[in-house]
């Protein structure tokens, strides 16, 4: 058997898994907010939510 040497990781996909990885949080963190009760739903910060998706949205179609 032969070993296959790891490929060392490029800048860009290292930012690419970061946003994804950032993505997907910040879809749980929305869906376990639409989860809860009217009333705890109140105090999810949306402002802040909105602000950091604006941020990984820009990252995603930076190149596009």
């Amino acid at each position: 058997m032969g070993r296959h040497e790891a490929q060392p990781a490029t800048f860009d996909a290292v930012v690419s898994d970061y946003v994804t990885g950032r993505a997907r949080e910040l879809v749980r963190q929305f869906d376990y907010m639409e989860a809860q009760p009217v009333e705890l739903q109140e105090l999810f910060d949306l402002n802040t939510w909105c602000g950091q998706a604006v941020e990984i949205l820009r990252e995603l179609t930076r190149d596009a």
